[in-house]
């Protein structure tokens, strides 16, 4: 099956040939460095079958769709904007771009299993 029709499936609530793979964000780095600066590269070579429309919608309070967005609030934006810290799947962030952590090439990728934690979730 094609993405579009994978996902066509889904919605019509009948079985496609595997679950459609989606991700809410994806952080600008990887845009770079996986798709060569194109998002829709990016996402093709990640196997995601879907994508999100609106990929920065806040950031500390402020719409970033807003023109004036002052620079100390800009961010890459996406579900860390404005936030430190590191996840619960080890990966680094500095003012909602992610900065490090598990994954830094291809083969940390492939090897890459996070754990389940569902307690905290």
């Amino acid at each position: 099956m094609t993405s579009r029709e994978r996902v066509l499936t889904t919605l019509r609530h009948q079985e496609p040939d595997r679950v459609p793979l989606f991700a809410f964000s994806v952080d600008p780095k990887f845009f770079k460095t996986i798709g060569g600066g194109d998002a829709l590269t990016c996402y093709e070579r990640l196997g995601l079958d879907c994508l999100p429309m609106n990929i920065q919608s806040w950031c500390q309070g402020v719409p970033l769709m807003a023109r004036d967005v002052p620079a100390e609030m800009s961010t890459a934006g996406g579900v860390f904007a404005g936030w430190d810290g590191v996840d619960e799947f080890g990966r680094i962030w500095r003012r909602g771009s992610y900065v490090g952590g598990a994954v830094s090439g291809w083969d940390d990728l492939d090897r890459y299993v996070p754990a389940l934690d569902l307690d905290r979730r």
